[in-house]
């Protein structure tokens, strides 16, 4: 990733607050980057993969909660089985919501 692309990703991190979720938005991050970063488009800048989403357009569609019952039941074809705890559920729910929120 071009260090611009990683800068825009990663700027918000600084500003991230308190969310309604019981879930932390920074390892919120970290968890998408690590997890989802392969396959989705995570970043501001980066160029989007023909599939699957980008973020912004997951954010577009979906609710906070219900992309925490996507993570904990739902899995669509061809998404591999994550091993994703509760806890890091919680952080990248609260990570959508700080992105809804700050429209970062």
């Amino acid at each position: 990733m071009a260090k611009t692309g990683w800068f825009l990703l990663t700027a918000p991190v600084i500003a991230l607050a308190g969310t309604a979720s019981a879930g932390d938005a920074e390892p919120g991050l970290e968890t998408v980057i690590d997890w989802c970063g392969g396959c989705h488009v995570v970043g501001v800048g980066e160029a989007p993969p023909a599939r699957p989403p980008a973020f912004s357009t997951i954010l577009d569609l979906k609710t906070p909660d219900s992309i925490e019952h996507y993570l904990s039941w739902e899995r669509h074809e061809g998404m591999p089985s994550l091993a994703l705890e509760e806890d890091d559920i919680a952080d990248i729910v609260a990570y959508f919501e700080h992105l809804q929120r700050t429209g970062k």
